[in-house]
């Protein structure tokens, strides 16, 4: 009776919490790095060094780890598009990544504390390339 009951119960903690504990882990290489750059006193456009992420979606695509800020808050806010999930950061309102689980194509921008709007040194960058699962 006792191997039953710890049986029953470990089958509920595991469809209760499984879901809970899902994630997904990617592999994201940028294929395109441009943004904005400000030298003597002048901006001009810019290429950036391509980067690589190992990026790590939690909670049925609800948090994402794994980019310069500690973590990003996710949704998939267009009802027409359910495979587009759309990430800010939760502590720099200026990064934002968004990705497509079909194509699973990304952007990452990350406009800088200020950058071009408030005429600060801070440079504006974007990227975009695609992502693979491990």
């Amino acid at each position: 009776m006792k191997n039953l009951t710890a049986t029953i119960c470990l089958t509920i903690a595991v469809l209760i919490g499984g879901p809970a504990l899902a994630e997904t882990v990617l592999y994201c290489q940028s294929e395109l790095a441009t943004g904005f750059v400000k030298q003597n006193g002048t901006y001009r456009e810019s290429s950036f060094q391509k980067n690589r992420y190992t990026i790590k979606f939690k909670n049925n695509y609800s948090l994402l780890l794994g980019l310069e800020s500690d973590q990003f808050k996710c949704s998939a806010p267009y009802g027409i598009l359910p495979n587009m999930i759309v990430c800010r950061s939760a502590r720099y309102l200026t990064e934002t990544f968004i990705y497509d689980k079909s194509s699973q194509r990304f952007t990452y921008s990350n406009l800088g504390i200020g950058g071009y709007v408030m005429n600060a040194t801070d440079t504006d960058v974007l990227f975009a390339g695609t992502c693979k699962r491990f």
